[in-house]
């Protein structure tokens, strides 16, 4: 499972303003789509500027998010990504599990 946010969002929200931001925000998204479909992965829920998506190897969620990182990184934003490796519970838009 792989959960990702733009570091400084807020921030950069106010600076640009609703339009601009609102811009930028779906172009990071279809980037971040893009790179979950290029590494096999499943988007399972968005929240604001955060992603979580689900992968059937570890290692593809590491490479997606290190694709997705230099993606957005070209429209001036910097995200963190967090990759949960143990057993995943739930299901649809509603996973979690403990490590």
């Amino acid at each position: 499972m792989l959960v990702t946010d733009i570091v400084g969002s807020t921030e950069r929200a106010a600076e640009l303003r609703d339009e601009a931001w609102s811009e930028l925000r779906q172009r990071h998204h279809a980037a971040l789509r893009r790179e979950i479909r290029n590494f096999g992965g499943r988007e399972a829920n968005t929240a604001g500027d955060s992603f979580l998506a689900t992968f059937d190897d570890p290692a593809m969620a590491i490479a997606c998010a290190t694709a997705a990182a230099s993606a957005v990184r070209e429209m001036g934003l910097e995200i963190r990504s967090g990759v949960h490796l143990g057993h995943v519970e739930g299901g649809g838009r509603d996973l979690g599990g403990l490590v």
